[in-house]
This record gives structure tokens, sequence and C-alpha cells, in this order.
């Protein structure tokens, strides 16, 4: 069997997996909470209906880029304890755009989907963990 035709049949079976952990669990991928209800999801909506879908997509590969070189600047040693403490400050700015920005790509790209996925992957990391055969 070629390995595409295995991981196409490998991601269809956690997708379901997950499709069923959805039905009787309710899992909700964690980002939602985040979103504070329907007010921020109208605010999100307003930022891509404002400055468009492509803008977004440019800002979110922006804002990821932003956050590595924070996380790098956090991975080079460091004795200034103050030093230290503006480095990890950046790299939480950071991850705040970063989720913004998520939520808004969420929006663009399905949420449905992504929660599918966020399942599949999640399966696949505890499957890891434990020592099992994704």
């Amino acid at each position: 069997m070629a390995r595409r035709d295995y991981l196409n049949r490998v991601i269809e079976a956690y997708k379901e997996r997950g499709a069923q952990a959805r039905r009787s669990r309710r899992v909700g991928a964690p980002w939602l909470s985040i979103l504070g209800g329907r007010m921020s999801e109208e605010l999100l909506k307003r930022a891509i209906d404002k400055w468009g879908k492509r803008s977004q997509i440019d800002m979110m590969i922006e804002e990821c880029a932003e956050l590595i070189i924070a996380l790098h600047k956090c991975t080079k040693r460091v004795f200034d304890p103050a030093d230290t403490s503006a480095r990890i400050n950046d790299v939480c700015e950071e991850l705040a755009d970063v989720q913004l920005m998520l939520n808004q790509m969420r929006l663009l790209f399905g949420p449905k989907d992504i929660d599918d996925w966020y399942v599949v992957k999640t399966e696949r990391l505890r499957n890891l963990l434990d020592g099992k055969p994704f």
C-alpha cells in the first residue's frame, strides 16, 4: 500500500473518532473559550471585513514570524534577569497576537474542519505519548 493511501486512511479514521468523541462528550477546541462569545466573533469578522481575507492571512504570517523571533531570543543564554523577563513578556505579547489571528483564520477556513483536525491531532499526540501506533 502506498504511504499516501495509508496516511489518508489513518486521517479518515482519526476524523471519524474525533466526530464520535465530539458527539458523545461535546469536545471542543480550547480557543473557543478565548473568543468570549458572539461579541468577540463579531469583532473578528469586522477585522476581516475591513482589511480583507488576503491581508489578514498576510498578517497571520507576519505575527507567526514575530513569535518565532521572540521564542528564538528566549532560548539564548541571558544572565540578566530583567532581560529574561522582557523576553518572556515579548513571547506572551506575540502569543496573544498569534491567538487573535488564529481566531480570524478559524472564521476564514471553517471552524468545523479545524475542530475535526484538532481532535485528530490531539488523538495522535495522546497515542504518541502512550506509545501506541498512530
